[in-house]
């Protein structure tokens, strides 16, 4: 399976509450179900960082997941509440927002870090100031 291939093993009591269903069909049903989804967009001077650990939890307070698919566009997801339904919108992030995430990003990730040319001073500059904070 998908999870084994790639190193992950579901515990006897998380394979059991599957009841047999593929695992990429269950989180499928589970986020038309239970959540709204929305595209984040960039402020227009400002990109987003990728990173080998792209997924953001909670970023925000109306945002449980956050992950950046393009330098320019996020895809987000909140439990679904009738009285804000945001499934399908589209948010504007400001300059602060984007590197807020950019620097979540940043802190988040393993090994990798991506960023297009225009926000690569920056992303140094953010990684210089987190070597020296962990020295």
């Amino acid at each position: 399976s998908f999870l084994k291939e790639n190193g992950f093993e579901l515990s006897e009591e998380a394979a059991d509450s599957l009841n047999g269903e593929n695992f990429i069909d269950f989180m499928t049903a589970f986020i038309e179900k239970e959540c709204s989804a929305f595209i984040a967009i960039a402020a227009e001077n400002k990109t987003f960082v990728l990173s080998d650990k792209p997924v953001l939890i909670d970023p925000f307070p109306d945002v449980h997941y956050l992950m950046p698919i393009t330098p320019n566009i996020a895809i987000c997801f909140d439990w679904k509440d009738i009285s804000k339904n945001r499934n399908g919108d589209f948010s504007f992030i400001n300059d602060k927002g984007v590197d807020r995430i950019n620097n979540l990003i940043c802190n988040n990730a393993n090994r990798w870090i991506v960023c297009h040319t225009t926000n690569k001073d920056n992303t140094i500059r953010f990684l210089e100031k987190q070597e020296e904070i962990n020295e």
